[in-house]
């Protein structure tokens, strides 16, 4: 299957296996699965009006800075 938006939100109970709640920094609430090895995207989803916002993509110590 490949990651793409309609994917991550038609398909959320699938991608439940690799994704996984952040809650670290601020992104308590977002959502976060690997593209690669070390390479993240991170999305918030809201199930109510259908919608999810790609918000972040990046290696874990760009997005993961103290």
């Amino acid at each position: 299957m490949k990651l793409t938006p309609c994917n991550i939100f038609n398909n959320f109970n699938n991608f439940n296996n690799f994704a996984k709640p952040c809650i670290v920094n601020n992104y308590n609430g977002y959502w976060a699965c690997h593209i690669k090895p070390d390479w993240l995207l991170i999305w918030r989803q809201n199930d109510q009006i259908k919608v999810i916002e790609l918000v972040l993509t990046g290696t874990h110590s760009d997005l993961f800075k103290g």
